[in-house]
């Protein structure tokens, strides 16, 4: 016996764990749309192959004929249009909001400062979960070395140190907004405001 589309699309609602309700939704069809496609038989339109292709990712050939794997192989950008599409349907005033606005703003000197504080961070993680050697942050003519306190293997050390390099990146980020003509906020000070 040959398993029909309206089996794999109730297979692909059940591997999602949604229920029929929330598998509509996010197609825009009523619970009962989704009963009546899923049963043995139904007729299941071009467009909703269509919608649930897109929105989950599937192989048409899978969904339509059974062939192949179920999921398409989602890039990077896939990825990062989704994660764009929700954050700009989230409210205004969330931080995954107001980070990607801020984001959508910088210019290429405050993208430079953001990757030196990124590089710092992820070199603090990695000095406090590994015994890995500490990564060397990217170099930028910008960029002005901090002193250290003396005992750099004690992380409370490590810790004050990095919360004095972000204090002056922010002191330098809020000179380098407050001079530039274009006005524009900036991501920390954008994101420490609010």
């Amino acid at each position: 016996m040959t398993e029909h589309i309206n089996n794999r699309i109730r297979t692909l609602r059940k591997r999602l764990r949604l229920n029929q309700a929330e598998f509509g939704e996010k197609i825009g069809l009523k619970n009962g749309a989704i009963s009546w496609m899923e049963k043995e038989g139904n007729n299941v339109t071009d467009q909703n192959v269509q919608l649930i292709c897109e929105k989950f990712q599937v192989r048409r050939d899978w969904l339509v004929k059974g062939t192949g794997e179920m999921f398409a192989e989602r890039t990077k950008k896939d990825e990062l249009m989704e994660w764009a599409e929700r954050v700009s349907q989230s409210p205004h005033d969330s931080f995954p909001y107001r980070l990607a606005d801020a984001l959508a703003r910088l210019d290429e000197p405050q993208w430079k400062m953001l990757e030196q504080i990124f590089d710092r961070i992820m070199t603090e993680g990695d000095t406090e979960n590994s015994n890995a050697p500490k990564a060397k942050p990217a170099k930028s003519k910008a960029s002005q070395p901090i002193p250290h306190d003396d005992d750099d293997d004690n992380p409370d050390v490590i810790r004050r140190s990095y919360h004095r390099q972000l204090d002056q990146a922010l002191d330098n980020e809020e000179k380098a907004v407050s001079a530039s003509s274009y006005g524009n906020s900036g991501i920390i000070s954008h994101l420490h405001k609010k």
